[in-house]
């Protein structure tokens, strides 16, 4: 696979999660920073202390080149102040000139402030939707 085609990212939650009484809203920017336009299509948080369902996010504009959009998810987080969750992942679902993306976004977060998650991404990785029936 090319990865110079693939999406390039940078995703970082940019403020404390805001309490919802029973899971918390978490707000992630997300920068382009590859050179052609990205369609966000869904996303989601699989990880069992740090979770929340998928969201369509097909009706959103484009990221454009060089530009950022914010996406707010509502998670369940119920771990105790200073507990630390490792592998925790934001997946991204998007197109890029034509072709879909999963874009997994690993993270580690701990609970900060009144129990409020904090992420930090770690990593990023990109694979074609369907890449294991290629070949």
């Amino acid at each position: 696979m090319d990865s110079s085609s693939a999406p390039h990212l940078n995703v970082e939650q940019v403020a404390p999660a805001a309490d919802t009484s029973g899971g918390w809203w978490v707000t992630w920017r997300i920068r382009n920073v590859g050179e052609q336009p990205l369609e966000l299509v869904d996303v989601y948080v699989p990880h069992g202390k740090f979770y929340g369902p998928r969201v369509d996010l097909s009706s959103s504009d484009p990221v454009d080149p060089g530009t950022t959009r914010e996406i707010q998810l509502e998670v369940v987080f119920k771990e105790p102040l200073g507990a630390v969750v490792e592998n925790a992942f934001l997946i991204l679902t998007a197109t890029q000139q034509k072709i879909s993306w999963r874009i997994l976004i690993r993270m580690t977060v701990e609970s900060g402030s009144l129990g409020a998650p904090m992420a930090k991404t770690e990593l990023i990785t990109t694979q074609k939707v369907g890449f294991s029936a290629d070949g």
